[in-house]
């Protein structure tokens, strides 16, 4: 068996869930890797324990993993949702955890964590649904944790479309991310998306239209420069204030 005594941290009553701050529902594992059925079923229990206990509140859920060495890990960020979107979320929470990169696959965990928080009203312009990258080429760049492409070479990944013009690319997968493409002389600029949601957007620059491993992606202030599908150099963008000018000393005699 993969679970131990299923811990819901005394939610067994309403009068014991905390109206402000953070909610752990908590399921001990026996230090076996995360797999997509024990999200379900995770959230299958979550379902059963403490959805009907918050009626048609409005509330944020977080998918967090305890790794063996006692550290603790975000998979997801934060989805506000209610009662009736429930169901939306195993496809959303698989989708982020199957974008980790391998060496996440491989741990081991002690408990699986969904923390939750009630708010006032729903607000979705701060849901964020989940990210994947589901491609034909196995050699994947790992970003935080997250695996992204390491190729400029469409027809690498898995069903892409182009439009008449040839500049315009969508890209689908076997999940509910997608990806658009503005394909540039020498660039992409890649949107990526679930369920028809933007997630985020990376650029990738080319330095030799004859060789498609070797370019430089911009995503989230950092650079990253590959060489033959392997990063070989990786930047920050910083940005730093100038030194205002200093006032020569006055000195009297």
């Amino acid at each position: 068996m993969y679970f131990n005594n299923l811990s819901n941290k005394n939610l067994n009553d309403l009068s014991s869930l905390k109206l402000t701050g953070w909610n752990n529902f908590v399921l001990p594992i026996n230090d076996v890797s995360l797999t997509n059925p024990i999200i379900s079923f995770v959230l299958f229990s979550f379902w059963k324990f403490i959805v009907p206990k918050l009626e048609n509140q409005t509330y944020g859920l977080m998918l967090k993993v305890k790794f063996h060495n006692g550290s603790v890990r975000s998979i997801s960020s934060m989805q506000i949702l209610r009662k009736e979107t429930f169901d939306d979320m195993e496809p959303v929470f698989h989708d982020f955890w199957n974008l980790r990169s391998d060496d996440y696959h491989l741990m081991c965990i002690s408990e699986v964590i969904l923390s939750f928080r009630f708010f006032k009203t729903l607000d979705t312009s701060k849901v964020v649904l989940a990210k994947d990258s589901t491609i034909k080429n196995k050699s994947l760049f790992s970003f935080r944790g997250y695996s992204l492409p390491n190729t400029m070479d469409l027809h690498q990944w898995e069903n892409i479309s182009f439009n008449d013009d040839y500049n315009k690319a969508t890209i689908t997968t076997k999940t509910s991310i997608s990806y658009n493409v503005n394909i540039l002389d020498d660039k992409h600029v890649i949107s990526v998306l679930s369920n028809g949601k933007l997630l985020f957007t990376f650029i990738d620059v080319l330095f030799n239209s004859s060789n498609l491993s070797s370019f430089k992606r911009t995503i989230n202030k950092q650079v990253f420069t590959f060489h033959d599908s392997k990063v070989v150099i990786k930047e920050f963008i910083r940005k730093c204030k100038f030194i205002k000018n200093i006032k020569p000393a006055q000195f009297s005699i």
